[in-house]
């Protein structure tokens, strides 16, 4: 592998000597005996177009970052494994929750509310290893990549020894080299962060010969209480105190308003509020949320592999997860009801109103400020969802049983584990739409105090959350306008050098930075049926009154502020960036909508810019037409 990206380095540079040009597109393949074949050459037609001085620029900054993953990439004091990779996807994955180049205030909005501690305390409370203080997400050149080797570490269940561990990162990290394509399905693919039903099929496949006997057995034990600790009914579990926590934020959020655009007119101060959000934000929001997602990757894991082993088909795992009602599908309930006037619009408002697509985003407009949520097209197109509700068959749950006993599960009956799969899913979303209220009015209390300094929104969003909150405790010697406005300065340096470089969505070694592939991806089928429409492209400020109805709609990243699109009859979706338990995979499930999730970025591009396209969802199959 680092052979053949050394040889692509070198062939790279032969042509840029043969052309008299470096802005090329070159593209090119090493097949599997190493021959490498040009497939084409041209000058990058939009080169004239490129911001003043971005070769410099690039040529200036490169070495840093390659010198930075060079330290990054060796071994690291208090991990396990001999070096690392660095994804958009894996984990965490920024690229679907603020994207591959973010601003910076949106991506210290992410590191400060999740990746810089709250995810591995969430890890540690549930039975994964106790982590050192290491942060999940690190910044080159502006844009955000999780540490694979840190994430991997976290996914270890405590009780191991650091044999043991060494060996199962290493393995992990090897398998994600050998198959970048999982960049997306770490969780499923590559680790194994539960004792699900394939614990011993998946381990003899992946990784043969790996573990002793006696360490194998060290492993699905730990992996085994963990499992339980999860799965059992507690009113001491981290399921319990994460729906509490949940609950109790959704209590504070009723008894006060969202922060609406007359705040200047009120005597408060915005940064002290903000402080004290992101603080609740973080206890009672987004740590809660960490746990329910890591329940629902359990839960996702064991339907999976039930699935696999035969004891439940493929067909029943989609009317199960058409069952489970989640809050998303309650607002599009809610949006019906208001276009009958069963409800009235301030109310509905007070509720979603803080919905935003890119939830980081502060240039994203509200629901609350959004034209067209409940326009005639809305009123037309919304369809009444009825969850049904799914049990197990005689014979399924005879089958669900033996595999239960086979894992030494057994205190886990059939209807718990349905109760927790449904419980865990459906909290998931509870939560993220809670905890975003806070980070939305998060953004607005900023946009205020910009206002009140003279900083427009997209100035704002150039500004590291921590440089304003520290404003309060660190007396600045200069005038606070003239300040902030040189921190804008250097956001939006750091912004747009991050859109001149070009870097790939997985980096195995500091090579990458120079020769960018084009990694395959895998993309997740989920809903049923098939849907062969026209295609229309969305953003993030698409208004609400774009007539999408019977199309399949394309985004690159999809969170909950997209949740109107379902109220407007499409019929499918694609995204570049998701996994297969991301908010918009349970979304399509929940309606069984044909969605391709996390296509990649060449099948993206293809379909997104086509009239229309075949989605398939039962037969995997997405193309241009």
């Amino acid at each position: 592998m680092i052979l053949q990206r050394c040889v692509g380095l070198s062939f790279s540079r032969r042509v840029e000597a043969l052309c008299s040009l470096d802005s090329l597109d070159i593209e090119f393949c090493i097949d599997a005996s190493g021959v490498l074949s040009l497939l084409q050459v041209r000058p990058i037609c939009t080169q004239t177009q490129w911001i003043n001085n971005t070769d410099q620029h690039v040529e200036e900054n490169i070495d840093y970052v390659v010198s930075f993953l060079s330290e990054r990439m060796a071994e690291w004091p208090n991990l396990v494994g001999k070096r690392t990779i660095l994804g958009v996807m894996p984990d965490w994955n920024p690229a679907e929750m603020i994207g591959i180049t973010p601003r910076r205030l949106a991506s210290s909005l992410y590191r400060e509310l999740i990746t810089r501690d709250v995810w591995r305390h969430a890890r540690g409370q549930m039975g994964y290893r106790q982590m050192p203080p290491e942060e999940l997400m690190v910044f080159m050149a502006g844009r955000p990549y999780i540490d694979v080797r840190v994430s991997l570490n976290s996914f270890l269940p405590q009780g191991l020894d650091r044999i043991t561990e060494s060996a199962l990162v290493n393995a992990w990290l090897e398998r994600l080299d050998s198959q970048p394509q999982l960049h997306d399905k770490v969780e499923f693919e590559v680790a194994q962060t539960a004792l699900d039903f394939c614990f011993d099929n998946h381990l003899d496949e992946r990784y043969p010969g790996l573990l002793t006997q006696a360490r194998r057995e060290e492993f699905r034990s730990a992996l085994r209480l963990l499992t339980l600790r999860c799965l059992l009914p507690d009113r001491h579990s981290t399921l319990q105190w994460a729906f509490e926590s949940i609950t109790e934020l959704r209590n504070r959020q009723s008894i006060r308003p969202l922060v609406a655009h007359n705040f200047l007119r009120q005597e408060r101060k915005p940064i002290p509020q903000m402080i004290l959000l992101s603080e609740e934000c973080r206890q009672l929001g987004t740590l809660p949320f960490s746990i329910l997602a890591r329940h629902a990757f359990i839960a996702e894991a064991l339907l999976r592999t039930a699935v696999k082993r035969g004891a439940l088909s493929a067909t029943r795992l989609t009317a199960f997860r058409k069952s489970v009602k989640t809050i998303s599908s309650q607002m599009s309930h809610d949006i019906l009801d208001v276009c009958r006037n069963d409800m009235d619009k301030d109310v509905f408002l007070q509720r979603y109103g803080h919905l935003r697509p890119s939830s980081y985003d502060i240039l994203s407009p509200r629901y609350m400020e959004r034209k067209g949520l409940f326009s005639e097209s809305a009123a037309i197109s919304i369809t009444e969802h009825a969850a049904q509700d799914f049990f197990f068959t005689a014979e399924e749950r005879n089958a669900v049983e033996t595999l239960l006993r086979e894992a030494g599960l057994e205190a886990i009956s059939t209807d718990r584990l349905l109760e927790y799969a449904r419980t865990s899913i459906a909290g998931r979303e509870l939560a993220k739409f809670v905890f975003t209220r806070n980070l939305s009015d998060i953004l607005e209390l900023l946009a205020a105090w910009g206002d009140r300094l003279g900083f427009e929104r997209e100035e704002l969003s150039h500004l590291d959350i921590r440089d304003v909150m520290e404003w309060t405790t660190h007396a600045l010697l200069r005038n606070a306008h003239d300040y902030f406005q040189e921190l804008v300065a250097e956001g939006r340096e750091l912004f747009d050098l991050g859109r001149s470089i070009k870097l790939g969505y997985l980096i195995r070694s500091p090579r990458d930075v120079f020769v960018v592939p084009q990694h395959r991806s895998a993309p997740n089928f989920v809903g049923h049926d098939k849907a062969e429409a026209p295609v229309t492209r969305l953003y993030a400020d698409s208004p609400c009154t774009q007539d999408i109805h019977g199309h399949v709609v394309c985004v690159e990243n999809a969170d909950p502020g997209f949740d109107w699109v379902f109220t407007r009859g499409i019929a499918g979706l694609v995204t570049l960036f998701g996994g297969v338990n991301s908010h918009m995979a349970i979304r399509c499930a929940e309606y069984g909508l044909p969605a391709a999730i996390g296509v990649g970025e060449r099948l993206f591009e293809i379909v997104a810019n086509a009239q229309r396209c075949l989605l398939n969802a039962d037969a995997c199959v997405l193309q241009a037409l």
